[in-house]
């Protein structure tokens, strides 16, 4: 616990970003981005693109969790 602690600290927001599925995540983050699908065959720009994998996409659901955290009243 102390080392979960260390590295996921309490009442931060945490995001799990894997190109793969978010599968086993939600133990340890509070949003996910990522695959929940069988997937796609193109490019990978193309294929984060459709899956929403994208830094713009990365960046507004971090945005979404840290205003999330901000009204329930974390720093």
């Amino acid at each position: 616990q102390d080392y979960k602690l260390s590295v996921l600290p309490d009442g931060a927001p945490i995001i799990s970003v894997e190109a793969y599925t978010t599968m086993g995540w939600s133990e340890w983050s509070h949003a996910h981005v990522g695959i929940d699908t069988f997937g796609a065959s193109a490019p990978a720009k193309a294929v984060y693109k459709k899956y929403g994998i994208t830094g713009e996409d990365v960046a507004a659901r971090s945005q979404k969790a840290i205003a999330h955290f901000k009204k329930l009243g974390h720093p």
